[in-house]
């Protein structure tokens, strides 16, 4: 039926309607396949091993090297991996919101009739919303205040349509919103894949969430260097001025998202705070959440909805930002080369102090929880801490100026024809190099911890690969075949823009399905560590973040009840 309709009405149809009737069929595709494997029996797979503090039978650590597990000359071993617990889920009072999702007895199997009746109860109700999504055929366009989650240029493009004087505009990067949403679509697997997974190699290949997360960092610093400066002059973009409204402005991009999703899941947050350390630190939590302050508590920076500490730290980079930029701005492309190194030193240095400190230069972090990892409040204050990611978010914004900044020289030198400068040039070997990166790790061929691994390798490649994309972007010609070009297919760049709504609805709904005192007591029922189970979270966090941009981000009373909300806060601080 979607495709029907995608057809024969396709010149009728606008964008974003044609991508949510895409999404639709999806959606039906996938449920399909669920109740197919709900319905048909579930498959017989073994229950992963929960009970904390011992390891699954196949990856059992001797218990010579658990008894001296923190002594420094054992930490450089190649270690086991441990039952994770992710997403603030260690049951140690200092660490806030602590329920562990694979604390306890041993997972309960789950019968076909249970799954099936609240399955099916689940998946009607999100085919309910995604077929009205598919046939109100309402463009996706989201109110101006959501800078954080929109493509890169689109605030520049927003403005200029609102003036009557024709400026030239600035080119939009598509290709950077569909990157957003492959990186999102890693961490989020990342997060839960342990509930389902007890193979070693798997576990690695995509729990290297503390080497991607850096990424958007800098492509946050990236969009916002290339929305906030001029092309081809050394000066700052007039908006960034005055800083305050700047600042309020990029914050309340994305805050109004965050204060909806954390009201719904409150009464949950709430419950399973105070289960595990009474009412009031539930209280103090919740409002360090609201206040969006958790990253500068690196015992706590994953209360309540634990990925949100991405914004907690961006918050604070943000208040920096204007004058950041300005400075940036004046400078030429040598003093952006002596930037890039001198941000990238400074980064490096606190990684390396933890590294030599604590003796731990080749450990995956993402296979460590708090009990077994070395130091965890000196391993949290060095991922969490929000002055590390200003300068990740500045390093972003060098790079931009970098490609702002060429001359009719360098582009021709881009676009000079031959192999080796194609692939200079190219996107494509910078991409395939970070995925190197992330599977010769798991194969234990690169030995670096996570945070050497991605301040070394994964930021430099990436940063090459935006540098590339954006170059590529701008010579791409119609007809021509590249990866940007592929990466600006409307469907992929819609799952760019559902990307921020997935971001922070997968953590609350990662509790719905698995932290027990959630999970098992008031939704499911019982623990459910089969494949299948992940495979409807995750279909559920994909068709939940459509919702809500489609509910919420892109409702035209939410822009201008956040305008009007950013105005009232600019006349406080003017």
């Amino acid at each position: 039926v979607c495709w029907a309709m995608y057809s024969q009405h396709q010149p009728a149809l606008t964008e974003g309607c044609r991508a949510q009737i895409a999404l639709a069929g999806v959606a039906a595709v996938a449920t399909f396949l669920v109740l197919t494997v709900i319905f048909g029996g579930a498959p017989n797979t073994t229950a992963l091993y929960v009970n904390t503090g011992l390891q699954p039978p196949a990856l059992q650590v001797p218990s010579a090297a658990a008894t001296n597990a923190f002594k420094p000359e054992l930490v450089r071993q190649p270690l086991q991996p441990a039952p994770m617990v992710s997403m603030s889920s260690t049951r140690m009072p200092p660490l806030g919101n602590v329920d562990p999702m694979t604390e306890g007895a041993a997972a309960s199997s789950v019968t076909p009739d249970f799954a099936a009746k609240g399955t099916a109860l689940l998946t009607t109700a999100l085919l309910s919303g995604m077929a009205f999504m598919a046939w109100t055929r309402r463009p996706l366009a989201g109110p101006e205040s959501w800078i954080m989650a929109g493509t890169a240029g689109a605030e520049a493009s927003k403005e200029e349509a609102a003036v009557p004087v024709k400026k030239p505009s600035k080119p939009r990067l598509p290709a950077l919103d569909s990157i957003r949403f492959f990186l999102i679509s890693y961490i989020v697997v990342g997060h839960f894949i342990q509930t389902c997974v007890t193979d070693a190699t798997i576990l690695k290949l995509f729990t290297q969430i503390n080497v991607v997360v850096g990424a958007f960092f800098v492509l946050s610093g990236y969009v916002a260097g290339y929305t906030g400066t001029l092309i081809g002059k050394r000066e700052a973009d007039p908006r960034i001025e005055p800083t305050h409204k700047y600042v309020i402005g990029k914050i309340m991009g994305y805050y109004p998202l965050h204060l909806l999703v954390t009201l719904i899941f409150a009464p949950m947050f709430i419950y399973a705070d105070s289960y595990y350390n009474g009412f009031f630190k539930a209280a103090a939590h919740g409002l360090m959440s609201l206040t969006l302050v958790q990253s500068w508590f690196p015992m706590h920076a994953e209360i309540w909805n634990a990925p949100t500490w991405f914004l907690s730290a961006m918050s604070f980079a943000m208040v920096a930002m204007p004058s950041s930029i300005a400075s940036i701005a004046k400078m030429s492309k040598k003093g952006l080369t002596q930037a890039l190194v001198c941000l990238s030193g400074i980064l490096l240095i606190p990684r390396l102090a933890y590294s030599y400190d604590l003796g731990v230069w080749s450990i995956m972090e993402g296979l460590l929880n708090a009990r077994t990892h070395p130091n965890i409040a000196f391993w949290n204050s060095i991922r969490f801490n929000p002055f590390y990611a200003l300068l990740e978010m500045l390093i972003g914004v060098v790079l931009a100026r970098m490609v702002m900044l060429d001359t009719e020289e360098d582009k021709a030198k881009a676009a000079k024809p031959g192999l080796l400068s194609s692939l200079k040039n190219s996107p494509v070997w910078p991409l395939v190099g970070m995925v190197a990166v992330i599977v010769l790790r798991a194969y234990d061929v690169v030995g670096l911890n996570d945070v050497l691994t991605r301040s070394l390798l994964f930021l430099p490649l990436f940063g090459r690969f935006l540098i590339n994309a954006h170059r590529q972007t701008l010579r791409d010609t119609e007809g021509t075949p590249s990866l940007t070009r592929l990466l600006a297919w409307k469907p992929l760049t819609y799952l760019g823009t559902i990307s921020f709504p997935i971001f922070v609805l997968h953590g609350p709904l990662g509790q719905l399905f698995y932290k027990k005192v959630i999970a098992k007591q008031f939704v499911w029922g019982a623990y459910n560590s089969q494949p299948w189970f992940f495979w409807l979270y995750l279909a559920a966090t994909v068709v939940g973040g459509a919702l809500l941009h489609w509910a919420f981000v892109s409702r035209k009373w939410v822009g201008n009840a956040t305008r009007a909300t950013m105005k009232s806060l600019c006349d406080r601080f003017a």
